[in-house]
């Protein structure tokens, strides 16, 4: 029985969820005994998984919102404070993550989303792990008002203002957007882009993935892919092991303590944490678990 349980760190949130039910995924319907195909309890689980899917088929704006959250929530995890130098104003400043905007100097025209996304976003993304090692990240596309597609990026580097946008500007340039800019401005060297440096600690995970899952309301929608984030934080990616008896016993000891909800299903338990110390309350194997894969994470691309 022990076997059949397992344990899922997610931010802020620690899942239990039985893997007894996930048997039947092991076999085709076509395998499964005829005495186990009427049993109440099988039609039960093939109506729940019919009425989950029918629900994710109407909902996927929520289930990308949720991995989304979690891309952005992990990012904040595993990163650390740094501290850099504005070399313009010869300031220093810490900071974890920072927020940068990138749009186009001129309309969009006859460019596709899907172009854009594919000619200038992508090229932005490779040219950055080359010259500012840009290897974590969450990327969101919108609309602004003007209609023009645009992306919110969050990262855990800081990249010079001047150099974003003199990258950005030459990946935009191959479409023919800094021509346009030129003949209505007359030089070739538009504000296109925003950096933010993210150095706010309290509720800082859910203001981010507030912001970048926002809808817009009457403005178009994005075609084609809406977000993206780097390998080392998708959803697959998630921290879980197989709980043994001891890692059982704690789970259900640490639901009990203050400040914490607790969720309790048929097939899985959840506790969930209102802040970021909740690991002060972990056992150490279990803190060291979850540290080692945090780093795994940053390391891994």
């Amino acid at each position: 029985m022990i076997a059949g349980y397992r344990i899922t760190f997610l931010p802020k949130s620690i899942v239990l969820t039985d893997m007894i039910e996930r048997d039947y995924l092991k076999v085709s319907h076509e395998e499964i005994a005829p005495e186990v195909k009427e049993s109440d309890e099988y039609k039960s689980y093939i109506n729940d998984k019919k009425r989950i899917k029918e629900v994710e088929q109407k909902d996927i704006s929520k289930q990308s919102i949720r991995k989304l959250s979690y891309a952005i929530n992990t990012l904040y995890d595993m990163s650390e404070f740094k501290t850099v130098v504005n070399h313009t104003s010869g300031q220093s400043f810490r900071f974890k993550l920072s927020f940068l905007t990138l749009t186009l100097p001129s309309e969009q025209g006859i460019h596709t989303d899907n172009r854009i996304k594919r000619e200038c976003l992508n090229r932005f993304l490779i040219y950055s792990k080359r010259q500012f090692k840009l290897s974590s990240y969450v990327w969101k596309a919108e609309p602004q008002e003007n209609g023009n597609i645009h992306f919110h990026i969050t990262t855990d580097i800081y990249i010079e203002h001047q150099k974003l946008r003199d990258l950005w500007n030459d990946c935009v340039s191959k479409l023919g957007f800094l021509d346009s800019f030129y003949a209505k401005y007359n030089h070739y060297s538009p504000n296109s882009t925003d950096i933010h440096a993210v150095y706010k600690t309290q509720d800082i995970d859910k203001y981010l993935a507030k912001y970048l899952s926002k809808t817009k309301g009457e403005r178009r929608e994005i075609i084609g892919k809406k977000w993206n984030c780097s390998n080392n934080l998708s959803y697959e990616k998630r921290y879980r092991f197989v709980a043994n008896g001891e890692d059982i016993d704690y789970f259900f000891r640490l639901s009990k303590v203050e400040k914490v909800k607790f969720i309790d299903e048929d097939f899985y338990s959840v506790i969930a944490f209102n802040d970021r110390n909740f690991y002060n309350k972990l056992p150490s194997q279990w803190k060291d678990k979850y540290k080692f894969h945090l780093k795994y994470l940053k390391n891994c691309c």
